[in-house]
């Protein structure tokens, strides 16, 4: 009956998607993307490492710069503002400006960086690599605070709650981990059953956690002991990417099947279906109020949308 419930909730949203604006100039495919915190500056990344930051007002290019050499995996703005983090197959953090000058670079992971993710303080970044490890940076002085050990394959997502103290992980043989701050240490682990985590991400408060994965798999779990909240049907090929927003209420996912899908997370309910282009969808990203959501699009363009007249969860 909740599936039943759930289709014809879809089939109702989506002819009242939001019209987005798009952003073309990317000459690959766009594999990450982040808002400012108005939700009126985008920076993408792209398949063979170039950057861009776009105007998301005039619907124009800022600036473009070489980032990374190969794939740009993450892009994460700092919660001031100033500054974003990119992360890339080159096995390297940088850091830059809103100018696009590059102001730093992290290096110490030995495999590809699939993931990051600021404190809310801005000073550390957790940052996720292939060489299965995550590394918690000061941002200030480049250097690496700890480094986390305990997943067996290359960790794919890391999330940070807003007080620190909660780190959230996931990796490619399909297992989701907690891990206590300061302390560095595994609170829970748990086998999704998914075979691949692709992406994962936690609520601000750090009680709420996501995954995604294989054949449209994206589950809702409660961060104590890592216990199933709900299972969000909707999606017919792998799930690549999952964000909250930051007020926790709505997850975004978006993946091979060219569908982002917005949902109240209290619920499970969908909230919006909206259609971006005609490839894979490997990055969401909120604005700080939640008000624009933005996805990197295989077709070589950015997606954004204002989600003012989705009903408020």
């Amino acid at each position: 009956m909740r599936l039943f419930v759930l289709l014809a909730a879809w089939v109702s949203i989506a002819a009242d998607a939001p019209t987005p604006i798009v952003l073309q100039g990317h000459p690959q495919s766009v594999t990450a993307v982040a808002l400012s915190s108005d939700g009126k500056i985008v920076v993408s990344g792209d398949e063979e490492g170039e950057l861009r930051s776009w105007d998301v007002d005039h619907r124009k290019e800022q600036w473009r710069v070489e980032g990374h050499v190969g794939r740009v995996y993450a892009v994460a703005f700092s919660p001031d503002g100033t500054r974003f983090a990119t992360a890339g197959g080159d096995k390297l953090v940088n850091l830059w400006d809103l100018s696009g000058r590059k102001v730093g670079a992290l290096k110490g992971h030995t495999g590809r960086v699939y993931a990051i993710a600021y404190s809310a303080d801005g000073k550390t970044l957790a940052s996720a690599s292939k060489d299965a490890t995550i590394r918690l940076w000061d941002v200030e002085t480049a250097t690496t605070r700890a480094v986390l050990s305990g997943h067996g394959e290359g960790v794919s997502a890391v999330g940070l709650s807003n007080d620190g103290t909660v780190l959230v992980s996931s990796d490619r043989n399909g297992w989701v981990k907690t891990w206590s701050l300061p302390a560095g240490k595994i609170a829970a682990t748990k086998d999704t059953g998914s075979g691949d985590v692709y992406s994962a991400a936690v609520t601000a408060d750090g009680r709420t956690m996501a995954s995604v994965g294989k054949e449209g798999s994206a589950t809702i779990w409660d961060v104590a002991g890592i216990k199933k909240l709900r299972d969000l049907p909707g999606h017919s090929d792998r799930v690549l990417t999952a964000r909250f927003s930051p007020d926790g209420k709505r997850l975004a996912t978006a993946g091979d099947d060219r569908i982002v899908r917005v949902w109240e997370v209290a619920t499970g309910l969908p909230l919006a279906s909206l259609k971006a282009g005609d490839d894979r969808i490997p990055g969401v990203a909120f604005s700080a109020d939640g008000r624009v959501l933005a996805a990197a699009c295989g077709d070589k363009s950015v997606r954004v949308w204002t989600l003012d007249a989705l009903s408020q969860p």
